[in-house]
């Protein structure tokens, strides 16, 4: 991702999409604080705000129309994302900040980028599929003939001798 965010930002200032381009500059940082959120230096609220702050102001300071508002969306619920750490509410922000950045990349014929997002809403459906609504109906009890716990179940049943 880090590595994905840094040519981003060569793509964003390539077509003259500003506002991406600093979303990604802030995202680089981002990740790099947040890769170390195990240490105390990197876990202090003070960065979630500071991340929520750039995001704002990248918006303002790079103002181009009303499309710039997009990445700066996408950019905060990525930050609380991130700064929640957990993979469900991920599961679900995906979807507004990928149909913020696709809105955006749309206003900017950034093509690449367009496609990238396309990618990012199917993987996002996929691990809801996967991880949200797999297991609601596992979980309610449903047991099919390739379940794992119904065969464990069934393998635990004691045996009966009786012979018909």
């Amino acid at each position: 991702k880090l590595i994905g965010d840094v040519i981003w930002f060569v793509h964003y200032v390539l077509i003259g999409a500003y506002t991406g381009a600093a979303i990604s500059v802030i995202a680089v940082i981002r990740e790099l604080v947040f890769m170390h959120r195990e240490k105390k230096w990197a876990n202090s609220p003070l960065w979630l705000v500071l991340f929520l702050a750039l995001s704002a102001l990248s918006g303002v300071i790079t103002w181009k129309n009303l499309y710039s508002i997009f990445p700066c969306v996408a950019s905060a619920l990525a930050v609380i994302s991130f700064w929640i750490g957990k993979p469900r509410l991920s599961r679900i922000l995906a979807y507004p900040i990928t149909i913020s950045m696709l809105t955006y990349n749309v206003a900017n014929f950034a093509y690449l980028a367009i496609a990238n997002e396309a990618l990012s809403l199917v993987s996002a459906v996929i691990g809801n599929i996967r991880y949200d609504f797999a297991k609601q109906t596992k979980d309610e009890g449903s047991c099919g003939s390739d379940s794992k716990d119904a065969t464990a179940e069934t393998q635990a049943l004691p045996e009966t001798e009786e012979k018909i």
